[in-house]
């Protein structure tokens, strides 16, 4: 039987590291084993979420699932979406975006088999989904070319276009592109930018900036294979204006999501490999660049397990949070990790939400009301098989 975890925590001062509140479990109409990678709360305080049902986060089976639900967790309605490319492989729904006349825009992927390009059986089908609020199927496109084609970002225009970015084999098929490309409302392209090389480069997140153009963050590969942190600024039109790789020791990184500071640079957040050697070597890291893209300052915090940050906001007294899960006290199970810091790099507060028999990862974060934010993810217990999506409420 499948469950949505609300939690809500009623006060939870943000350098206060006592929490009190309490834990609500609602049972929905669906399938087991459920997460979701994004939340959109909504102005009945309800919530939009878009994640996977029937599987698992490592996009091996499963379907794409697209939820609205009340403030209490209860379903409104929602979707679910099979893998329609004949493969046992599942599916996912990766992002979305609530418009401003209230339709609902999601982004779908279908996995490849092993035997695609590259044999990585991870990415495949990218297609865009407009549904009414009420959950009708207003319009549909596949997108990309003939190559591994994923979105993971949508972004509405202020000239109601669309931004969206990820990652493409699309159209040599020589390796993965970060790809970033605007949009009309139709979903038809208007420009359409492919940077990388013969290696493995994908963005993971994208922001406007004062000057109409773009910083998109992500990952590249270098000449010997490990993961380099990566930062490209694209004008308005998709022209690249400048890239930066970060950390050229030995070492892996990666850049989930960037923020503008007041100062006209950025933060980050991410995760960073610490030792090639170590058996789960990761910590959650955060860091900022100058305007031009160069590295300001950087830390690396958690403990000896694996400690990773999927995604960064702003919280309303315009310092930062980053989120996303830790092994540091738990080496079995992962706890939700959530960290803020100011643009300066001065870590204001760690907390670790979890039990000790299950795992919690934090996977999406959005802001919420004038004082608050909503992180969504996964709850899993591994003794039993219960994977349920979960909603956290700070205020």
């Amino acid at each position: 039987m499948k469950h949505l975890l609300l939690t809500t925590l009623l006060t939870m001062g943000l350098l206060n590291t006592s929490v009190h509140g309490q834990e609500q479990r609602i049972l929905i109409d669906g399938k087991d084993r459920d997460g979701t990678r994004h939340v959109t709360p909504l102005a009945d305080g309800g919530y939009v979420l878009t994640g996977w049902t029937n599987g698992n986060a490592t996009k091996k089976d499963g379907e794409g699932w697209l939820v609205r639900v009340d403030q209490q967790g209860k379903v409104i309605w929602q979707k679910r979406f099979a893998n329609q490319l004949k493969t046992k492989r599942g599916a996912q729904t990766s992002t979305h975006v609530v418009d401003r006349d209230g339709s609902i825009i999601m982004a779908l992927e279908e996995y490849r088999s092993k035997g695609a390009y590259l044999a990585t059986g991870s990415n495949g089908r990218a297609t865009l989904k407009r549904f009414s609020a009420d959950g009708e199927l207003l319009h549909e496109k596949v997108m990309g070319g003939s190559g591994i084609n994923v979105i993971d970002i949508v972004i509405p225009l202020e000239n109601s276009n669309y931004l969206m970015a990820g990652e493409t084999t699309s159209p040599i098929q020589k390796g993965y592109d970060g790809w970033i490309f605007e949009t009309d409302r139709q979903f038809n392209v208007i420009w359409d930018t492919k940077v990388g090389g013969f290696g493995v480069e994908r963005f993971n997140g994208v922001i406007q900036t004062p000057d109409g153009g773009y910083l998109a963050a992500g990952r590249t590969t270098n000449d010997i294979g490990d993961f380099r942190a990566w930062l490209v600024k694209l004008d308005g039109k998709g022209e690249v204006q400048w890239q930066q790789r970060y950390r050229h020791e030995h070492y892996a990184n990666t850049i989930r999501q960037v923020l503008p500071t007041k100062n006209g640079g950025w933060v980050f957040a991410g995760f960073i490999k610490n030792e090639p050697q170590d058996p789960d070597p990761r910590n959650l890291w955060i860091g900022a660049v100058d305007s031009d893209g160069k590295l300001l300052w950087d830390k690396a915090l958690g403990g000896g397990g694996a400690d990773v940050a999927y995604v960064l906001t702003q919280a309303n007294d315009g310092t930062f949070v980053a989120a996303g899960s830790t092994k540091a006290v738990n080496s079995e199970n992962s706890d939700a990790y959530i960290v803020g810091f100011n643009a300066d790099g001065k870590v204001l507060y760690e907390r670790r939400h979890g039990e000790a028999d299950a795992s919690e990862i934090v996977r999406g974060i959005t802001p919420y009301k004038a004082s608050g934010y909503v992180l969504s993810g996964n709850y899993e217990v591994k003794a039993t098989g219960q994977q349920d999506a979960w909603l956290l409420k700070v205020e």
